[in-house]
């Protein structure tokens, strides 16, 4: 069955279309992530997560729009 992308940006656009559900929807997946393993922890220990959120932001955004062009 093909993904239906439009809904994906859509449901991706929901969660950062304000400050306070962008900065909600990555503060709780950094929370879950960090916490799903102590290996993960240690290793983002020094980490600048305004940084990381920055870049995790833009990775999901070119994993859309490459999944979006198959060809």
């Amino acid at each position: 069955m093909p993904i239906d992308f439009k809904s994906v940006k859509k449901s991706y656009g929901r969660c950062v279309i304000t400050r306070e559900t962008k900065d909600a929807f990555f503060q709780t997946f950094y929370r879950k992530f960090l916490a799903s393993h102590p290996a993960i922890n240690e290793m983002f220990k020094h980490t600048k997560f305004d940084k990381q959120i920055t870049m995790l932001k833009n990775a999901i955004s070119m994993a859309i729009l490459f999944a979006e062009k198959e060809d």
